[in-house]
């Protein structure tokens, strides 16, 4: 699975999502075929961390277990527990997440601008 990370104090505009870590995933597809080759190392890098961005553009499906891998990293962040999925917007995929209830877990967020307002609200 390909990622790409920012470190806390990079972003599209560094001083907008300061002191937040902010990974892309860059695969269409979250599968039992690739989950597991990022398990260990999301878990790392998100582990004690109290807000997070999941900027999921390319994203257009999400089976059972990557939909657990993303529980699980949510479950390794410090409260408020806030990650945020950023640019989900496969309908199907949108359906996939309501009907999972995952909406309620997970703070949706179309784009960039809509996350920086998000994060401005906290």
């Amino acid at each position: 699975m390909r990622l790409n990370f920012f470190n806390k104090k990079e972003s599209m505009t560094p001083e907008a999502f300061s002191g937040v870590v902010r990974l892309t995933i860059e695969e269409t597809r979250l599968s039992a075929a690739n989950v597991e080759s990022l398990r260990m190392e999301l878990s790392a890098r998100l582990a004690g961390e109290s807000c997070a961005i999941l900027a999921c553009d390319r994203l257009r499906f999400i089976d059972s277990s990557g939909l657990g891998l993303l529980v699980g990293l949510r479950n390794r962040m410090l409260d408020p527990k806030l990650l945020v999925l950023e640019g989900i917007s496969d309908p199907t995929l949108l359906e996939l997440i309501k009907l999972t209830r995952m909406d309620q877990i997970f703070t949706l967020s179309a784009s960039s601008k809509e996350t920086l307002s998000l994060l401005k609200q906290l």
